[in-house]
């Protein structure tokens, strides 16, 4: 018998969820929006079966609640009442801590935990972080993987608190990499290529850099090294990095990321 899964909020994300379970072979999908035209949209593209509410998930095994912050807390106070005893609720809303899940969801039987994917999971190359509340079932932990492994690579935190590191890294990352993609084009326009082939050489650089590292393995140093060559151009360009305190400035923007989102999880 197949596990039943529900997605509350198909939006973005939760979209993007029922979208890629759907290319992956699974049926029992239960989805609900309080944009019923969302929702449809969703349902129609993906053959999955909608809900009238969310009072009425009562049969799902797991379900990914996808809404925004806000409204986080009236949907589990809701689950709490209509899900099952041994059924998981998995919550994807940044800064809202397992503390606060559980404060809403008051039944022992059932479990929370915290997922974070990323906007990359639109093509299954999502970097996802799960954080498990203790004594949560093993049998829930392989399901919850087995779902989230389908947008990509999933990393499992014990610690909570790296949860607000992975929110900076991984959640902020893709845009920090993109803002450094449109630094690659404007330098390309600025010395004469047009704009269009200026952004694909450096999307092409980035894909076969991160390619590179991926499967052949080593550090960032080591294979800086391949490329720098005494007097030559790339050490002339990293000079100008380094002499501009660029490695600093990284680091700065993303532990500022980071204070944010711990703050958002004290609020």
């Amino acid at each position: 018998m197949s596990e039943k899964i529900g997605i509350i909020g198909t939006g973005a994300m939760g979209g993007t969820i029922a979208h890629a379970l759907s290319e992956s072979g699974m049926k029992e999908v239960y989805l609900f929006d309080i944009l019923h035209s969302r929702m449809e949209e969703v349902i129609k593209k993906t053959g999955f079966k909608g809900k009238k509410g969310v009072e009425d998930f009562k049969d799902e095994d797991l379900i990914i609640v996808a809404v925004k912050p806000k409204d986080v807390n009236d949907v589990l106070l809701k689950l709490n009442s209509s899900m099952k005893d041994g059924a998981c609720v998995l919550s994807i809303a940044a800064g809202i801590r397992i503390k606060k899940l559980r404060e809403a969801i008051k039944r022992n039987t059932i479990y929370v935990a915290r997922a974070m994917p990323n906007v990359c999971a639109k093509i299954r190359k999502s970097a996802t972080a799960l954080c498990f509340e203790k004594g949560f079932p093993e049998t829930l932990k392989n399901l919850s993987f087995k779902i989230f492994s389908i947008l990509g690579k999933v990393y499992e935190f014990e610690d909570e608190n790296y949860m607000d590191v992975f929110t900076a890294l991984g959640g902020s990352g893709p845009a920090v990499v993109w803002k450094f993609l449109k630094g690659i084009e404007d330098a390309g326009v600025l010395m004469g290529i047009p704009r269009d082939k200026a952004l694909d050489i450096g999307i092409q650089v980035l894909y076969g850099s991160a390619k590179l590292i991926r499967e052949k393995g080593g550090t960032p140093d080591e294979l800086i090294k391949l490329v720098t060559s005494p007097g030559g151009t790339t050490v002339e360009a990293l000079y100008i990095l380094d002499k501009s305190g660029f490695n600093g400035i990284l680091i700065e923007a993303l532990v500022k990321a980071f204070e944010k989102a711990s703050k958002l999880g004290k609020d």
